[in-house]
């Protein structure tokens, strides 16, 4: 008989004690499932592959190799504690390479060498208050560990920790209750996000100082139970911090869904939708593609109260502000989803009773099933034993996973499956670009050496060229080209191989949604200011600014209005007042105007970032920024772009721009090129603040440049050594000394080559 949802909760409605062997846990309820279904810890050693071989056949498996296994009664053998369960884990890999496990246990955090996996080395245990839940995560050389028998935010410093020593440095209770069900960290920005914790949402804390969290904030809408935060890198949220979060109300289990929400303002947090998926049970914990289309969100509870096979959620995040539910991973195992991570369009599944499940999400609605490990044999039911999570985010094949009853294991993931390298262009000639890539079959896969494709657009459609092989230790060579492309146009571009399984592998993984990018050129010159030093930039307030003038500074950030907590390169930008990270422009216009600067050129692309939050106050949403250009050094200026003034572009955030300034009509490519940038507060008054930075000309060339007809050896004069040469080409087709153009070197070219003997290309 299931408890009722509001006493099966995971540790999140109501908090009491219960005991279980020798340990006190601090639980969401005696009935809770976790509770209910618990085994105990496994007695028994675990496994090191180089030591025996007692563990084969002990697992099922398919294309994972158990490198080692470390039981709650080796870490009680090694004189680290002894511990009922174990949870969570994460993983950090050093500055010198070494690689570290971290799991959460009953009543502590583990740190283990993995460096050599078949020959885990435990570190340190820090010890914590007992409960089943514990979570980590890892914030430059700092792990983060809560739980929700309270403690707060434990951090620990790891800097040391190849002379194995892990020190705890700090625990953080700030921000309400001191028990959280889960931690987030957005590594981009540098904020860590608590999840849960009795009723709580999100509470958010600064990591500027990584030993020190700072409170600065909550969303408290809903009850959070886990999330992923990340800066987006596509789509008309690039550049915006985007909180994933699986909530809902009553402790998540009224109205449970996928929430996404704009943190990018901690002062203003701003809700794009809340999806409320089908056949919902408990929305638990999730991740996004890496082409940022599709979050894979898995339930807890749907498996166990519907009856149904494992099922995980495909959500079509494409648009942010309408998601929706484009599919299921089909799966006919009837064991709970846990949790899930994303790595190299690998999904890794840790699945309680049915271990771990790795799907290639190649095909994002159709992932395919090629690994996994049970690390709970005998049964597969809809019961809450086994694997709790997994670490997949080492720079090689080595993947961790944390077992409620058995501890921590350490494997190798093997399978079928071809692998792109090589560098790529970004930058290729308009006329065609030869390009190399190496592709290597892993597993028992084989490559199809006629199936090697590269898929390349300008703006005017995608076009296909073949790749041909070439076999060179142990790799295949491809080589191919893109054709014709228009010069000044940014080529995005992919590539393309099959097993002779017929399986279609691409580079990126997630193509053609994700692809690279090159501008075509056939060369470029590339002038920066990241306003590191002062190039001349002037500032005009005009009649009625009181507050909020333009100033090159290191940005204040946060404060009651959230002006940017950083600049976009370098250490500073302009930003409107910074003099206390409060203030903003009220009363009229700020004007800050570039010096003169060099945009000649038969092809000129001019990009930059700007922030711009005018999203508080009476008329929020009214007052935009002006970005304007002129040719005439100042003297008349025409608008390039108005930025706002509503929308996901006036909520602050860095969001980029670019332009090709030879398509703008009437435009003149000069010297004389001047930019600048307006924003003011009007009307009755809003709360407006502003930025901008990394001011970025790119010249390209488009044309093969003979700055010295004649010079044929290249030494920057026409002489006897240059006529040499001629006269051994006169009357070929060798275009080199074709000066004419003509498709002939003849007398014609003789000509033009006496006009310039004896002169110098400077």
């Amino acid at each position: 008989m299931q408890p009722s949802p509001t006493l099966r909760a995971c540790g999140i409605a109501l908090l009491a004690a219960s005991v279980i062997g020798t340990a006190t846990w601090v639980t969401g309820h005696q009935d809770d499932p976790k509770l209910r279904d618990f085994k105990g810890a496994y007695e028994g050693q675990g496994y090191k592959s180089g030591d025996d071989a007692r563990a084969v056949g002990l697992f099922d498996q398919e294309n994972v190799s158990l490198e080692s296994w470390i039981t709650l009664t080796d870490i009680q053998t090694a004189g680290f504690g002894t511990h009922s369960s174990a949870n969570d884990c994460w993983g950090y890999t050093s500055p010198s390479g070494n690689k570290y496990a971290i799991m959460g246990l009953s009543d502590g955090t583990l740190f283990v060498n993995i460096t050599n996996p078949s020959s885990p080395q435990i570190i340190e245990m820090i010890p914590s208050c007992n409960s089943l839940w514990r979570d980590i995560k890892v914030y430059q050389d700092h792990a983060y560990m809560v739980s929700e028998c309270g403690n707060g935010i434990q951090v620990a410093d790891m800097s040391s920790i190849d002379a194995g020593v892990v020190t705890l440095v700090n625990t953080t209770t700030t921000g309400g209750t001191s028990a959280t069900h889960n931690v987030a960290i957005c590594v981009e920005t540098g904020f860590l996000y608590r999840c849960g914790g009795a009723s709580n949402g999100l509470r958010i804390y600064s990591l500027a100082n990584p030993s020190s969290p700072v409170y600065v904030g909550d969303w408290t809408t809903r009850y959070v139970h886990d999330a992923q935060i990340k800066v987006m890198e596509t789509g008309p949220y690039a550049g915006r911090e985007i909180a994933f979060l699986c909530a809902g109300m009553n402790g998540g289990f009224a109205n449970t869904g996928l929430s996404i929400i704009d943190v990018t303002d901690k002062s203003n947090m701003i809700e794009l939708a809340h999806y409320e998926y089908p056949v919902a049970a408990y929305s638990h914990q999730g991740w996004l593609s890496e082409d940022e289309q599709y979050f894979y969100l898995g339930d807890e509870l749907d498996e166990s109260d519907f009856s149904i096979p494992t099922a995980t959620h495909i959500i079509n995040v494409s648009d942010l502000q309408n998601p929706f539910e484009a599919g299921v991973i089909p799966n006919s195992n009837s064991a709970i989803d846990h949790n899930l991570y994303i790595k190299d369009n690998l999904i890794y599944q840790a699945n309680y009773r049915s271990g771990l499940r790795v799907f290639d999400a190649s095909n994002p609605l159709s992932p395919v099933e090629v690994a996994y490990f049970d690390s709970y044999p005998g049964s597969d039911s809809a019961q809450f034993n086994g694997l709790w999570s997994s670490y997949p985010y080492f720079d090689d094949d080595i993947v961790i996973g944390s077992d409620l009853e058995r501890g921590l294991f350490v494997w190798t993931i093997s399978f079928d499956r071809l692998e792109f390298g090589g560098v790529l262009p970004d930058q290729i000639d308009p006329s065609g670009e030869a390009v190399t890539i190496e592709v290597t079959a892993l597993g028992g896969a084989e490559f199809d050496t006629a199936s090697g494709k590269l898929y390349y657009n300008d703006g005017s459609g995608w076009e296909g060229s073949t790749l041909s092989p070439a076999r060179s230790t142990g790799v295949f060579l491809l080589s191919g080209s893109f054709g014709a492309t228009e010069c000044g146009s940014s080529v995005s571009y992919y590539f393309e191989a099959d097993s002779t399984s017929g399986t279609t592998y691409r580079w990126p993984s997630a193509a053609p949604s994700s692809t690279y990018d090159a501008i075509s050129a056939k060369d470029s010159t590339t002038t920066v200011d990241c306003f590191e030093v002062d190039l001349g930039w002037s500032v005009e307030n005009t009649s009625g600014l009181v507050d909020g003038g333009w100033e090159r500074a290191i940005p204040a950030g946060g404060g009651d209005r959230g002006d940017p907590a950083s600049a976009h390169c370098g250490s500073f930008c302009f930003v409107t007042d910074n003099a206390d990270g409060n203030s903003d422009v009220d009363g009229s216009y700020t004007i800050a105007t570039s010096p003169p600067m060099n945009a000649t050129g038969a092809q000129v692309r001019l990009s930059y970032y700007h922030w711009l939050s005018n999203v508080a106050g009476d008329s929020a949403g009214e007052d935009p920024m002006t970005v304007e250009i002129s040719d005439d050094n100042g003297v008349s200026w025409q608008v390039l772009e108005v930025i706002g003034p509503d929308g996901p572009e006036a909520s602050g955030g860095w969001l980029d721009s670019s332009f090709n300034l030879h398509e703008i009509t009437g435009f003149t490519l000069n010297d004389e090129f001047r930019i600048r940038f307006e924003v003011g507060d009007v009307g009755s008054g809003s709360i407006v603040e502003a930025g901008f930075d990394d001011i970025k000309i790119d010249v390209l060339v488009c044309e093969d440049e003979t700055d010295c007809p004649g010079d044929f050896d290249g030494n920057n004069e026409v002489g006897l050594s240059d006529f040499s040469l001629f006269l051994v080409a006169f009357g070929s087709n060798d275009s080199n000394f074709d000066i004419n153009e003509d498709g002939n070197v003849d007398v014609a070219d003789f000509g033009l080559f006496l006009v310039a003997f004896g002169s110098t290309c400077d």
